[in-house]
């Protein structure tokens, strides 16, 4: 599945070649913190403590080319194309998500774990010669498991899966070829109901962009 919507994002991207624009390639790394919505409230009565994780993301499209204006120090202006689209790949661990209460009545307490892999596309505007926004979609292919002691017995879940995610968020160029990125993102139906619990995960994250 992932393989082929690999092979469909990298025909866009070459597709999306033409005379007159310009290749940017982009490296990225990004703490998350996540808000995690693994536990059922139907079923679970209890607390629930979501952590921080990271990523590490690289970016590669075309753009409309840039121009620069010259003084006597040399270059002023943007090193960077003024619209992009882009493809990512990347490594994401979520933040982990430590539960405590009653399932179905039964004490049920332990943690749950998810990462995987990111794919998609990209779509960044330069609003300034500081600030970009950009809008971003694709798939999550995760694995998920779950560490537990329901009524007092050690128990171990796990499971594998793909899911849509999407957000937007805004760039700050501090330095010509390196930005601070923040940015929200939504993974959508992440984990297996009948082993981990199965829901959304919403992630704020604040990372460092830097553009070859």
């Amino acid at each position: 599945m992932v393989r082929i919507i690999a092979l469909v994002l990298t025909a866009v991207m070459v597709c999306a070649c033409a005379p007159g624009k310009v290749l940017r390639m982009t490296a990225s790394g990004k703490i998350v913190c996540s808000d995690n919505d693994y536990k059922d409230s139907d079923v679970f009565d209890g607390s629930t403590d979501d952590d921080c994780g990271f990523g590490l993301i690289g970016r590669i499209g075309h753009g409309i080319p840039f121009t620069e204006t010259q003084d006597a120090d040399g270059p002023v202006g943007s090193t960077r194309p003024n619209n992009t689209m882009e493809f990512e790949l990347g490594y994401l661990r979520q933040g982990d998500t430590e539960f405590d209460g009653l399932y179905q009545g039964t004490p049920d307490e332990g943690t749950i774990e998810a990462d995987g892999l990111v794919l998609g596309l990209v779509y960044t505007r330069r609003i300034s010669d500081k600030f970009d926004l950009f809008a971003n979609y694709g798939i999550f292919d995760w694995e998920v498991e779950e560490e537990e002691e329901f009524g007092g017995i050690p128990e171990s879940h796990d499971a594998s899966g793909s899911s849509p995610y999407y957000g937007f968020g805004g760039r700050y160029w501090f330095m010509p070829k390196v930005s601070l990125r923040l940015g929200w993102n939504r993974f959508t139906d992440v984990g297996k109901s009948s082993e981990t619990g199965k829901g959304d995960i919403d992630n704020w994250s604040l990372g460092v962009d830097y553009l070859f």
